[in-house]
Parts: structure tokens; sequence; C-alpha cells
């Protein structure tokens, strides 16, 4: 039986902002050789052409999953949730549109208040925080690293780690904007992690360019601690 999707702010996110479980999932299906699989669903955008549709079959050879790329190459393009659920029901891809609604159980806000944020200049660090741990106007507050913190030891000093507001990330990213950097956008790519974005953040010291990482929802504790390793082998 089909689920009742209710409508909301869900069908305006970014196609990528679902869990990679999620995609994992739906992509299970669509990659196959099922009567209706990816190649469908790319047909049904007028945006794509034969070249790409053939590129993105190379991704099978190389072992990758073409309908994972076709969701990030969807999100670069501005592609919503709510048009690949509409795009799904009307190919009668039932258990897709399921799939999709299940990924997205419980409100916006609770998907949104899982996600960690981390961005690096060169000597900082950030990590968001609820926003009940700030002050209302308050500026950000700088503390020194906890030793129960999952960075590793470090044999020279760092800048200390600053806590900013999830609107003040969401601000500097432009919304989390998905169009690539490099066509005037603020994404700068995808990987295992989650989605970089570029963005502008005044750090007390006039703006400074940096790079916010947004964590998929199923991240573990071992991959922060591999990612804050890389954060500050660079920094």
């Amino acid at each position: 039986m089909m689920s009742t999707v209710r409508a909301g702010s869900w069908r305006d996110l970014s196609t990528n902002e679902m869990s990679y479980g999620s995609q994992r999932k739906i992509s299970a299906f669509l990659d196959s050789s099922h009567t209706l699989n990816w190649k469908d669903l790319l047909s049904m955008m007028p945006e794509y052409n034969p070249l790409q549709m053939q590129q993105l079959s190379q991704q099978e050879a190389r072992g990758k999953s073409p309908t994972i790329s076709l969701l990030s190459h969807m999100a670069s393009r501005g592609r919503t949730v709510g048009q690949l659920y509409d795009f799904c029901k009307t190919l009668g891809m039932n258990r897709i549109c399921e799939l999709i609604v299940q990924g997205l159980q419980g409100s916006i806000t609770e998907h949104q208040s899982r996600r960690t944020f981390a961005y690096s200049s060169f000597h900082s660090s950030v990590k968001r925080t609820d926003q009940s741990d700030l002050k209302p106007n308050a500026k950000p507050s700088l503390s020194p690293p906890s030793s129960s913190s999952l960075h590793p030891p470090l044999s020279h000093e760092t800048t200390p780690t600053q806590i900013l507001s999830y609107e003040d990330v969401k601000k500097a990213t432009g919304d989390f904007d998905n169009v690539l950097f490099s066509e005037g956008g603020h994404k700068l790519g995808q990987g295992g992690f989650g989605v970089v974005y570029q963005g502008q953040i005044n750090l007390g010291e006039g703006n400074r360019e940096v790079a916010v990482k947004v964590f998929v929802d199923d991240a573990n504790s071992e991959m922060v601690l591999q990612f804050k390793t890389e954060l500050h082998t660079i920094s």
C-alpha cells in the first residue's frame, strides 16, 4: 500500500539531504535490472541527454552506484525530494516513493537538529551545538578543547574551538546552496562523510573564507574522529 504523504517543507529538501542509508535503499532498487530503473528516472528530466546517461552507466563498470551519482547530480541542478517523489510516482515506482517517505519521517526541524556542522579555516574548527546552548544575541564564545574531545593530541598550538549558531552557518553557506562553487554557488563537493560547502564567516577579524561540512545523518563516531584527524592535519 502506498504511504500517505503530507504536503510540507520536506518537498523542498535537496535530493542529497536524504540520509545516505535512504539513498542506498533507493539505489538497491534502481541500480538493478528491474523493469523500471534509474534510466527511467533520468528520462523524466529534460536537462539530461544520452551522453550523460552513458557517463552514469560507466559508474556501474567502476563498481559505483549510478543512482547515488544521479541523486547527487540532481541536487547540483537544484532538484528536490518533492520532484524526485513526483517523478517516481508518475513512473509507478511505488516502492521508491515509500522509501523516500520512510527516510524523511519526523519534522524538518528534527531532521536538521541531528546534523553536525564543522568547518575549517587555517587554524579554526567549528562544531554546531543546539540553539538552546546559546544565549539570544550573544557573541560566539571561545573555549579550549575538552580533554574528552575526539580531537587527537596535538604537538603544536591551535586556535581554540569556537561555537557558532546553526543560523550563522546557514547564512554563511547561502542556506546550504547546492549549486556547485565552480558555477557560482557554494557546494564544493560530496564524499563519504557528507557534503562540503564554501562560506564566509566573520570570526571577529573580518570575513574569512571557510569550508563547511554537513555530515550524513548516519555518521558514526569513527567517521567523525577520522574527519577531525584530517581537519587537524591540514590546519
